[in-house]
């Protein structure tokens, strides 16, 4: 199956997808106090499953901020096409808005830089600023936006919100519903559970856009 792009297309979870989120379910049984989620179905879907196995975690938030970068009229098209035009409008045009309204959702297209700058900025001052350091905080979200903010991180954080260029040009070793810990260090590290307190991000499950 071809990897397509998604964007604000509201792909639910593939049967595969329901599966892999289950695990991770089960695998963050009894761990998670907070959860944060992207309101995009696939998001949500692997959010509800958190929850399931964590009844008593609170939902502070379900927000578009958390959204993969917007594609307009790209949405739906083959990854492998359309990854020329955004490596050059994360290196050379990043403040270029992607054409048109998706034809799946209706969103209009941003610039990478509206993407980077909305996300980045939920992250910064509504996860990070506010989370517990004794609890477990779980963010559900997107591909792009995993390796968004691990670009952040390379970078060093800064309050600006720019990011290693570099970093974000780069292929992300992640897979749907891999789950990630922010590592005191400033470092994005891959783990299979929640059982330290911290921050943690979770890719949603497979789609049948997933490759």
């Amino acid at each position: 199956m071809a990897d397509r792009i998604r964007g604000t297309s509201n792909i639910p979870l593939s049967a595969l997808g329901r599966k892999q989120v289950a695990d991770l379910a089960l695998a963050l049984k009894g761990q998670v106090n907070k959860l944060h989620s992207s309101d995009l179905d696939r998001a949500v879907a692997t959010a509800a499953a958190i929850r399931q196995t964590n009844p008593d975690a609170f939902v502070v938030n379900i927000t578009h901020k958390l959204h993969p970068w917007r594609m307009g009229e790209h949405e739906g098209k083959l990854t492998e096409e359309m990854l020329p035009i955004m490596l050059d409008r994360i290196a050379k045009n990043p403040d270029q808005v992607m054409e048109g309204i998706s034809p799946q959702s209706g969103s209009r297209g941003e610039s990478f830089n509206q993407y980077k700058n909305r996300l980045l900025g939920y992250i910064r001052d509504e996860v990070l600023r506010n989370a517990n350091p004794k609890e477990v905080t779980v963010v559900t979200t997107h591909y792009r936006p995993i390796r968004t903010l691990e670009s952040w991180l390379k970078a060093g954080s800064p309050h600006d919100l720019s990011i290693d260029t570099n970093e974000m040009l780069q292929k992300g070793d992640s897979e749907p519903s891999d789950l990630f810990y922010l590592h005191p260090d400033g470092k994005l590290v891959k783990v299979n559970d929640a059982k330290d307190a911290g921050v943690y991000f979770a890719r949603h499950g497979a789609t049948e856009w997933n490759g």
